[in-house]
């Protein structure tokens, strides 16, 4: 899968709300730390629920249909910066490398998301969805 597919898939899971889509995005390992946290913490709160919750409920107020991405890479990761005009607003996020360059993988970083709101010239509003 390319860097881009990942990136469009990032939005169209929010967008349709898929938490499969968006795990999907995450490396197995991750996954797995994922579902064993929320294990240990909530019993058996299940990561599909979780992630609709804690991410795609939040984002799916950003995130619109019209939007502009670019994308730059910093050693072993691609930094993603998504603007939306509509809301006047922008998400930033991080895709890690895993695996080799022939094959690479892609993994949504969830811990290093940013969302910004600028409802005002003079007011900027800072999200943080971890």
């Amino acid at each position: 899968m390319k860097i881009e597919q990942c990136i469009e898939d990032f939005i169209k899971s929010i967008i349709k709300k898929d938490p499969e889509l968006f795990c999907s995005l995450l490396c197995p390992k991750d996954l797995s730390l994922l579902r064993k946290k929320l294990y240990i913490k909530t019993g058996h709160l299940g990561v599909n629920r979780y992630i609709k919750d804690k991410y795609l409920k939040k984002l799916t107020r950003l995130v619109t249909t019209f939007y502009k991405y670019e994308y730059f890479k910093d050693g072993d990761k691609y930094i993603v910066k998504y603007s939306f005009d509509q809301n006047n607003s922008y998400l930033k996020t991080e895709f890690k490398i895993v695996g080799d360059q022939n094959t690479p993988l892609f993994n949504l970083n969830i811990n290093k998301m940013q969302v910004k709101f600028f409802n005002h010239p003079s007011t900027v509003g800072d999200v943080h969805a971890t």
